[in-house]
């Protein structure tokens, strides 16, 4: 059997590398460390979180298409200097405010933000994180497949209207993002 190759770096984009190296610093309470360049590293367990800002190259920064999901043994700690830099999400997310501490329906005690470039961050209680091996929740069977938030629904609708399909990408600001268990 071949070896499965390891994810050791994760790339969010930004257009202020100073501004997102603070805001990062404030909401993981870590530092980080500026590297040559256009990037600041933050250690996120084995993998990194790599801000870098793509002006110097000629490129304007793009938000990720979907959620980084970060696993946290304290969750109300990490929610509380969310609030303070005022990064929680709004949306309506699994059928519950998405800035809000909840268990979804799979199990997992998460909440998600944005940070101010328009990435979108999703913070897990470490306890309860789904991975797809087996479910940490006494949640009936039916309750396990996350339901489609209403902005996705909405997307869904406004996609089978133009192709006659029924599935297509949600959209928020022109990007798609999952809406399934992380």
């Amino acid at each position: 059997m071949a070896e499965v190759p390891k994810l050791f770096r994760v790339t969010l984009q930004v257009s202020d590398l100073d501004k997102a190296a603070n805001f990062y610093s404030k909401l993981l309470d870590a530092k980080g460390r500026r590297i040559h360049g256009a990037r600041h590293y933050f250690d996120c367990g084995p993998v990194i979180l790599a801000l870098v800002d793509p002006a110097g190259g000629g490129e304007k920064s793009k938000p990720n298409p979907d959620y980084i999901y970060f696993s946290v043994d304290d969750i109300e700690k990490i929610h509380s200097r969310a609030r303070e830099l005022g990064c929680l999400s709004r949306e309506e997310l699994h059928e519950a405010s998405g800035g809000d501490i909840v268990t979804r329906p799979w199990g997992e005690r998460s909440f998600y933000a944005d940070d101010p470039f328009g990435n979108g961050l999703c913070f897990v209680d470490s306890r309860t994180i789904f991975t797809g091996r087996c479910w940490s929740s006494p949640a009936p069977r039916e309750a396990r497949i996350p339901p489609v938030s209403r902005r996705r629904r909405a997307g869904l609708a406004r996609e089978s209207a133009r192709s006659g399909s029924r599935q297509g990408p949600s959209s928020r600001s022109g990007r798609s993002r999952g809406s399934g268990a992380g």
